[in-house]
């Protein structure tokens, strides 16, 4: 019983770390302009789902491996050292690109950088979607 437990949490933090800490290289070519089907908010949430950005991230208040998106926008953040900050689109955005740059309290910086992924559409788009959640 001890052994499958373990191998079964083995396989549940492989599975999360590759969704949540891996190379985010090859999700590049996924969509790199908006859909016109979609709305910005629509896109936004797909790219969330199909980037894996669930498996760490709820978008409901339960917290996962990260913070929760339930509400972020506009909220308040504590960093580690206890600094606060308002996650605005400037934060979000620094968040997505350079996630080691401001680390909310209680969390580690694990997040991959998007900074080479994401266009400037993908990224606008994530933001309208945290907006509304």
């Amino acid at each position: 019983m001890r052994r499958a437990s373990i191998i079964m949490l083995f396989l549940v933090t492989l599975r999360l770390s590759a969704a949540c800490g891996g190379d985010p290289e090859p999700l590049a070519a996924l969509h790199s302009e908006q859909p016109a089907s979609l709305t910005t908010e629509e896109y936004g949430e797909q790219l969330f789902r199909n980037m894996g950005c669930h498996a760490c991230h709820s978008i409901a208040p339960a917290v996962l491996l990260a913070p929760s998106m339930a509400g972020i926008a506009g909220s308040t953040r504590t960093l580690i050292g206890g600094r606060t900050m308002l996650a605005d689109d400037e934060y979000l955005t620094r968040a997505m690109l350079q996630p080691g740059a401001e680390i909310v309290e209680g969390f580690r910086d694990d997040m991959p950088s998007y900074a080479d992924t994401l266009t400037d559409t993908q990224t606008r788009a994530l933001l309208a979607y945290l907006k509304t959640l």
